[in-house]
């Protein structure tokens, strides 16, 4: 039977792995190590676990209530007694008190929930020796993959690193040594193989003919390779399905499944930090990078010449203008009237007209109130004429677009499908609580074809869009450029950002050490420069630009010129023909016609000259 002493008040569990009796003494009358350097080891084992309290697993026949009392002095606990076995501890300290190395090794062989590979624990066995020790040492690694443990003899401390496979022992205890044995441990691994699953991808794992990796992945699983001298064993994924996801059967795929299934200890392919449905088997080392999750859709078409001018003011300035000429020729018609001026309402608004596009007019007005109302439109004129020729200039010089599709309630609208290769994506919008996320992922297609270029069919067929890290778009959209134009644009609302992390085994026992590397990479800025530096690529802000900036102005830059004169032509020349076929109606036949023409009286309709006045 199985016993376990929880906490009440504070900080110590105690849990017994066989009933209990004696009074400081084993079985055998073999006698404790002493007490001061058990409690001192005990306290020095919760301070390198950054733990709050210790469990403490006995195998004795008696615990006396002597040692009790003062090892609850000792470390300030109170506790009282349970029979729960099936729980693991939450404390990464714990004390196992034991006759010999059997009782141990049963617990290591039957009770997997005692062990964790990142906890500290302290073996208390008098009789134990250094053969004893070795082999306890060898299983407790093997078996349940503990690194961390110091066993407490009647003669001697022993501690083992599995990595160099040495035994060290010790005849007093000295906390110094002991720390230092701790944690060089997992700081030298010497050239212990390490079973790493990696793939290539674009710059951040970059295969080399070698087998080795570059980019930013690559170079940080060579930096720490270096650093903690291990040999990685790479391979990649069992079944070729790169990252990997997780069946509705509950089974794994891809680098995923190498580590669930032990195949693999570490997966250097960055992955976002998030539930994969195994987190009784893998854990996520430290944050390498921060990313978005983002969409990618076509480039919008660029836009005509002859609309981008309409669109260099906005629809409401354009009112606006037409309401101020509307308004300045009705004051010029009253101020006429009131004066009691000939005029023409068609060559007022012809010449307010003139005005408006800073053409001079042929005569000064006579009156006050005229002149200053001329007065004033010139200025009018003026200012924005030479808004709208410097905006028509930069419409002229570089091209304008239709408008990108910014948001994700636009790209739902359009209808268009999503590319993935990856089902993990799929169900992250399935089972998100946003309405608007939850009916995007019925657009997901996933893409079974892996050599498929996702983005190049984007590009191809423009009916789809396509979804990815936002970093690796950016760089990807290099590659996707026509005539210096991009050809993808980025949603600027993207739906998810997450940390991205590697994949590493729970029962790694040097997962504490590839954090602490990871993290010293990262806020000196390694990381970020490596990125950076992996591979140059143009700046999205810098497509669209022309790049020649002494180029020649070519007919593509004055056609809308052309197109204008091409329409009042032709709106001249309809007007003429309307004009000859209302004038042979009036004037009979068309030898009438001829015959008129020569004549003064026949001569082509027009008005009777007369002068001017303003």
């Amino acid at each position: 039977m199985t016993t376990v002493l929880c906490l009440t008040a504070c900080v110590l569990r105690l849990v017994f792995a066989a009933g209990a009796s004696s009074s400081g003494m084993t079985e055998e009358g073999q006698p404790l190590p002493a007490e001061h350097d058990v409690f001192a080891v005990c306290q020095f084992t919760v301070k390198e676990s950054c733990s709050s309290d210790m469990a403490v697993l006995s195998a004795l026949k008696d615990v006396p209530d002597g040692f009790m009392a003062r090892a609850n002095a000792a470390l300030n606990t109170t506790w009282s007694i349970t029979d729960r076995t099936d729980i693991r501890p939450t404390s990464r300290a714990v004390l196992v008190v034991a006759e010999g190395v059997d009782q141990v090794i049963w617990l290591l062989e039957n009770a997997p929930n005692v062990w964790d590979p990142l906890a500290y624990y302290v073996w208390l066995m008098p009789a134990a020796d250094a053969t004893e020790a070795r082999r306890l040492f060898r299983l407790a690694w093997v078996q349940q993959s503990v690194i961390n443990a110091v066993l407490l003899a009647r003669r001697a401390v022993y501690t083992y690193n599995p990595f160099a496979k040495t035994l060290s022992q010790y005849g007093t205890v000295d906390l110094d040594v002991l720390q230092k044995d701790a944690r060089g441990k997992t700081t030298d691994l010497h050239g212990y193989p390490v079973r790493v699953c990696m793939f290539p991808t674009r710059l951040k794992a970059v295969k080399q003919p070698d087998g080795t990796y570059k980019g930013t992945d690559g170079l940080i699983l060579s930096a720490l390779a270096q650093h903690m001298n291990f040999t990685p064993v790479i391979s990649e994924p069992g079944d070729g399905k790169k990252y990997g996801w997780m069946e509705a059967n509950n089974t794994f795929t891809g680098a995923l499944a190498d580590i669930v299934y032990n195949n693999a200890d570490v997966a250097f392919n960055g992955v976002f930090l998030r539930d994969y449905g195994a987190n009784g088997i893998i854990e996520h080392s430290t944050a390498v990078q921060f990313d978005e999750l983002c969409f990618v859709v076509p480039k919008a078409r660029q836009m005509s010449q002859w609309r981008a001018v309409f669109t260099a003011f906005d629809a409401q300035l354009w009112c606006l203008v037409a309401g101020t000429y509307g308004l300045a020729l009705a004051a010029w018609t009253l101020i006429k009237r009131t004066t009691r001026t000939p005029y023409s309402a068609v060559e007022l608004a012809v010449n307010l007209f003139q005005v408006f596009l800073m053409v001079p007019l042929h005569k000064v007005p006579n009156n006050i109130p005229e002149r200053l109302m001329i007065v004033s439109a010139v200025l009018f004129g003026f200012i924005t004429s030479s808004s709208l020729q410097a905006v028509m200039v930069k419409y002229l010089s570089y091209p304008k677009y239709e408008r990108d599709v910014t948001t994700m309630q636009e790209l739902y609208d359009t209808g268009l499908p999503v590319l993935s290769a990856s089902t993990n994506l799929m169900e992250l919008f399935q089972t998100d609580d946003n309405p608007l996320h939850a009916k995007m992922s019925e657009r997901f297609i996933i893409v079974v074809n892996k050599s498929l270029d996702i983005l190049g069919e984007v590009v191809s067929k423009k009916s789809s869009a396509a979804i990815g890290r936002k970093n690796d778009l950016v760089e990807k959209i290099a590659g996707y450029v026509k005539n210096n134009e991009a050809l993808l644009y980025i949603v600027d609302e993207c739906p998810r950002s997450f940390h991205i992390a590697y994949l590493i085994r729970r029962q790694a026992a040097y997962r504490p050490a590839i954090d602490r590397m990871i993290t010293k990479f990262v806020e000196s800025g390694i990381v970020n420069s490596w990125f950076m530096h992996a591979k140059a690529f143009q700046p999205i802000l810098e497509y669209h630009q022309r790049m020649d900036t002494q180029k020649v102005f070519t007919m593509d830059n004055v056609i809308i010129a052309f197109h204008c004169l091409l329409v009042g032509l032709t709106a001249s020349a309809i007007a003429f023909v309307v004009e000859r076929v209302y004038f042979y109606r009036v004037n009979g036949s068309a030898s009438a016609v001829v015959k008129s023409i020569t004549t003064t009286a026949g001569r082509y309709p027009r008005r009777s000259l007369r002068s001017k006045k303003f």
